[in-house]
Formats: C-alpha cells, structure tokens, sequence
C-alpha cells in the first residue's frame, strides 16, 4: 500500500517540476492539515511544506539525502497555474532513489501526525531530529530479516492491545525477547518452510523468575499481491490512535533493525492468510532447548529447535498466567 502522500504525490508530474524555476514547488493540499502542502521541487525532489505558528529563525540542516529549512519564503504553484507565496518550512528528499523517497514519505505521515495542523517552529525541529535519525539508519546494515520483521508486525496486528504491545516492542528492560514488558515475554519466530524449525538462544528458553515468557510461532512466504510491511504499519498506526509518540517509536524501530533495506522492505510483500493460518503459541518452557547449568566460561549459546512435534500452548492457559501477556498475545483473526 503506498502511503497517502505518495498517492497526493503523484497528482504532480515531473514535467509539471521541471517547469519551475529554482525556488519554486509545485504542491498539492494535504486532507486534514490545512496548511501543510506535499509536492515537487524543480529537481522533481518529494518535499513536504509545514506550516508553523511562528517563524522564528533556525539553522537549515544538510544531509546525504535530506534537506530541511525552516520558515523560508516558498514559491507555490498549485495545479500547474495558481500562484501564491508563503513562509512555510520545507523537508525534502533529494536522493534519487525511488524506494527511498517513498520511505520518506511513509515516514512524513508520522511526523505530521505528530506535529498537528499548526506546530511552533521548535516541534517541527524536534520531529525533524527524529526522521534524521531515522534516515540516517540508512547507512547501517540490517540487523534482522524483512521476513522475521514481517512476522513481529504481523503479532503486534494481532494482539489484544497494540499500544501495549509498541510499548513492549524492542524495550531496553530486556532485549532477549522480541516484546516484554512488566512480567510478560514474548518471542516470535517466522519459519520461510513448512517445518517449524527455529533459533533460540539459551536465556530465551529460560526466562527469568517471576515471568511468563510464550512463543509465537508463524510461516511467513512471499507473496507478489500480498501484504506488505507498509501495509502492517499503517494497520497499527490506525490502533495506536492519538498516540504519535509511540508511532515515532514504530518507525525508529523498524528503521534500526532494517537499516538499509528499510525502503525496499517496506514494499516486499507476503501471504498474511497463511501466516496467521499457521500461528501457533508454545509456552518458551515446552520448547526443546539446553537447559540447566552451564560453565561459567561458556556463553552465547544458541541452538535450532524443532517444535513440528511440540503440542501448542492454548492461548487461554497463556494469558490466565499473566495480564500483561493477555494484551501482547495474537486474537486469532482471520484477515
């Protein structure tokens, strides 16, 4: 699904950018914020305008890839004919890919979500060092599998209560588990076959004393018209609600496990009816692993586990065991 900006965008031909003069943008309005515009430089660059309730003076900022001033004198052209002139601060992506710029309009609609229809000149820098520091994570490597990312998304989908579950997602309280918070842990595991073979490492399967620690299991397959990693984003944008602080945490941290297969990511696309048709949950307990002690001199032990054979956990029995767990956990819903 492309974002709703992109579709504004392409409203906005590229012969109708390479008639503008340097300073000039040719725009088109954004349903919902007044004042803010989305449209082409003369380069054919994405930019968005915001306007802002004040125009106090701050530095540009230029990086590889993006360009933002604040508060400048913009020369618009509406529709290829009407002209206007206002002091608006423009974001503009001016690298020349094109999976990239769409990246950077899908992380856009979060900041304007954000930012509202009339931030101050200080919010809108503040939400610019986020995408900054979004699109900087561009430069790394991926720190994950667009499929095992896929899978995650597809849980937090899923679960009773997405907001709890962004919460959870990637929290620093205990990065052995894909999701935790308070006494809940909740790894998820994707599997590209028909077996259920999976990684764990040795503290995955032996959670910590006072928790409940569950186990998502899924198949994930490519599929060319299937569901992409843009669209599971924008599903749990929409339950997330008001809550544009944890939006912004959504796109931070899917841009640093990404990292430089983010743009392309967002557009790969899977079976989501055979991914949920193949979920299952286990008790990380039930799971085939090294347990007990071992010398102190070894560490990191990781191991691959079949659990084709392993009878699931109910998710009732799951969540009787914890609350917390209870919200993190996928409701069975077909898609």
């Amino acid at each position: 699904m492309r974002s709703s900006l992109a579709a504004i965008l392409t409203e906005v031909s590229h012969e109708e950018a390479a008639s503008l003069a340097n300073d000039q943008f040719a725009v088109r309005r954004i349903p919902g914020y007044p004042g803010h515009l989305v449209g082409r430089t003369a380069g054919s660059f994405p930019s968005v305008l915001i306007a802002s309730s004040d125009a106090s003076l701050r530095a540009p900022i230029r990086l590889s890839g993006l360009q933002v001033s604040f508060a400048i004198p913009c020369q618009l052209k509406f529709e290829g004919t009407h002209e206007s002139q206002r002091l608006l601060s423009v974001v503009t992506c001016i690298d020349p890919n094109g999976p990239v710029q769409e990246y950077f309009l899908h992380l856009m609609e979060a900041l304007l979500r954000a930012l509202g229809p009339g931030p101050s000149i200080e919010e809108i820098a503040t939400s610019v060092q986020s995408l900054v520091e979004i699109m900087q994570q561009l430069a790394n490597p991926a720190q994950k599998a667009v499929v095992g990312c896929f899978a995650e998304l597809l849980t937090i989908v899923l679960s009773r209560d997405a907001t709890k579950a962004i919460q959870a997602w990637r929290n620093a309280i205990d990065d052995t588990y894909d999701l935790n918070i308070e006494d809940a842990r909740l790894e998820v595991k994707a599997s590209g076959t028909t077996s259920r073979l999976h990684y764990f490492s040795a503290e995955q399967c032996q959670p910590p004393t006072g928790t409940t620690a569950a186990l998502v299991s899924l198949r994930v397959r490519p599929a060319p018209a299937g569901t992409t990693i843009g669209d599971l984003v924008q599903r749990i944008e929409q339950r997330l609600e008001d809550r544009a602080d944890l939006a912004l945490k959504l796109r931070r941290v899917l841009a640093k496990t990404l990292g430089q297969s983010a743009p392309l990511a967002f557009q790969s696309s899977f079976d989501e009816h055979q991914a949920v048709d193949s979920l299952r949950l286990y008790d990380v307990r039930a799971v085939p692993a090294i347990r007990g002690p071992v010398p102190s001199e070894v560490t990191r032990i990781r191991f691959c586990s079949d659990l084709t054979n392993v009878i699931p956990t109910p998710r009732a029995a799951l969540a009787e065991a914890s609350a917390a767990l209870d919200a993190l956990l996928p409701v069975m819903i077909q898609p």
